[in-house]
């Protein structure tokens, strides 16, 4: 290391609106997150945090991607068999009202299809807690850029 002090700059900024602020600068990660605590069986809770750690503090960052095709495709299929078993009650049974059925068939496969899409997680472990930022989808690229950016000022960190 050298004796001469090196100033501190920022870097980037990622602003994520409630989601996320952080600022990256050449030796420190700041801002706050709102951050997801998973826990088995339970839908996850979000916590707003204050982040101020050292570059060698974060020991690992990623964008992970959970795919919900088989829950897109689940809740589809459950609104076509709706739909076929009142198509088939009109047919075979003389039901009159079957259009009811077949609306509400349509509409859940609908809503199943659109209600569940893929989700994303900036994953960022700091001093050995893993913290799960969640990411809208049209913020991945945005997000990929400052996890490049963060990267390398981590890298040009441990050099110094």
């Amino acid at each position: 290391m050298s004796d001469q002090k090196v100033a501190e700059k920022t870097i980037e900024v990622l602003d994520m609106g409630k989601c996320c602020l952080l600022t990256l600068t050449n030796k420190h990660l700041r801002g706050q997150i709102l951050r997801l605590i998973k826990e088995p069986g339970k839908s996850p809770k979000k916590i707003k945090d204050q982040v101020d750690v050292l570059l060698s503090g974060i020991a690992g960052y990623t964008l992970e991607h959970e795919n919900n095709l088989a829950k897109r495709i689940g809740a589809a299929l459950f609104g076509v068999i709706i739909l076929i078993g009142s198509v088939y009650c009109w047919q075979n049974m003389g039901w009159e009202s079957w259009y009811w059925g077949a609306l509400v068939g349509a509409l859940v496969a609908l809503f199943g299809w659109l209600g569940n899409p893929d989700t994303y997680c900036f994953a960022l472990n700091i001093m050995g807690s893993k913290t799960m930022i969640p990411v809208v989808a049209s913020k991945t690229q945005i997000v990929q850029e400052f996890i490049t950016k963060l990267q390398n000022a981590k890298i040009a960190y441990d050099e110094m």
